[in-house]
């Protein structure tokens, strides 16, 4: 029986990394294919591939090394192994006032054995409705495309404190006009050494991403100037719908440190979640700072804040949310607001536990 799951495990672990390795081949090839597009004419935007669920929003972000949910792999893959409810569903919608996008994601576990662990996280972009935005300022862009994105998240667990995990992301973007695909990969370590302290390490930054630009049309057509004695052509300016294009753009390339303290463990009255986290991407001055805040007021209810500060560029965003858990079901909500760019991000979650028991020790 030992060596039959021996066997199953090595044959998975081979699988997956085959399959890895196969995907991110071909979306490498089929990305240099795309970057023939002639030179765009105005500002090229890259397409967000955020996964964030809406209790990591409104704690800044800074969960690669908080084992909790589902849907938390989607900072750190290695935290697969790792968490403290694996067998979860998370389902979450999130609105970008800026751009109008409204992005709806789906997070839920595919194989969980004892070391060998693997889960996708899928998401679905579109535009949004402005009549249901809640705020009255309309929308910096509004790109027009469908962007659909599958990550296959693998992770194994070295010794009894130690993980590692890898993410390979295909997405695709379209619209009546242009369609691309793309392939993205980022690697994470988990290091868990006692249940209240926990700290990540993620690598991203191998692939490409979508990216968009808004071309406006300016058409000049030839009108009748009725009002002289000699009736004349005069050209005037017609301005059309903007229409979107879409391109590709290599990933920046990040690191991120970050770690996680809870007291107590379990859940009761004035439970306290803290965490912290720093990002460097290479080729930008400057380090991000990230950092949250979570206290549960009572067994149900869970107050949060967070911050991100980046340097040197006076880049700063507050976050602010709740969570509701019940006995089968959580609701969490956060908000996210940055002085720069003047966006506005609400975002809520629904996590299912179907085994509230069950933990990774």
């Amino acid at each position: 029986m030992i060596s039959y799951f021996t066997f199953s495990y090595r044959s998975l672990f081979m699988g997956i990394s085959s399959v890895v390795l196969l995907l991110h081949l071909l979306m490498t090839m089929e990305s240099h294919a795309q970057e023939i597009d002639p030179q765009p004419t105005s500002p090229t935007y890259p397409v967000s591939l955020q996964r964030v669920d809406a209790r990591s929003l409104s704690m800044g972000e800074a969960l690669i090394g908080d084992p909790f949910t589902i849907s938390v792999i989607a900072h750190n893959p290695s935290v697969l192994s790792l968490l403290d409810y694996p067998r979860s569903v998370s389902i979450g919608s999130w609105y970008d006032s800026r751009l109008n996008r409204l992005t709806h994601s789906l997070s839920m576990p595919v194989f969980l054995g004892k070391r060998h662990r693997l889960a996708t996280l899928m998401n679905l972009q579109h535009r949004g409705d402005r009549k249901l935005s809640l705020w009255e300022k309309p929308a910096e862009m509004d790109p027009e495309f469908m962007l659909y994105d599958v990550s296959l998240v693998y992770s194994v667990l070295l010794g009894d404190h130690v993980s590692v995990g890898v993410s390979q992301t295909l997405a695709i973007a379209e619209n009546e006009l242009d369609q691309r695909t793309t392939g993205s990969t980022h690697i994470g370590i988990q290091y868990h050494p006692d249940p209240s302290l926990s700290y990540g390490l993620v690598f991203r930054g191998i692939g490409r991403s979508p990216t968009f630009q808004i071309d406006e049309h300016t058409e000049t057509l030839p009108e009748i100037d009725t009002g002289t004695q000699f009736p004349k052509a005069v050209q005037t300016s017609h301005e059309e719908e903007p229409s979107t294009r879409l391109g590709t753009t290599s990933l920046a390339q990040q690191l991120e440190i970050g770690g996680s303290f809870r007291y107590p463990v379990d859940f009761s009255p004035n439970r306290i979640v803290m965490s912290l986290a720093s990002s460097k991407e290479f080729g930008r001055s400057g380090l991000l700072f990230k950092g949250g805040l979570e206290l549960w007021a009572t067994p149900w209810l869970a107050l949060r804040g967070g911050f991100l500060v980046r340097t040197r560029t006076n880049e700063d965003g507050p976050r602010f949310g709740m969570g509701l858990k019940g006995s089968w079901v959580w609701l969490d909500y956060g908000v996210a607001y940055s002085d720069r760019r003047k966006e506005y991000q609400h975002q809520f979650t629904l996590t299912l536990p179907f085994c509230v028991k069950c933990t990774s020790y």
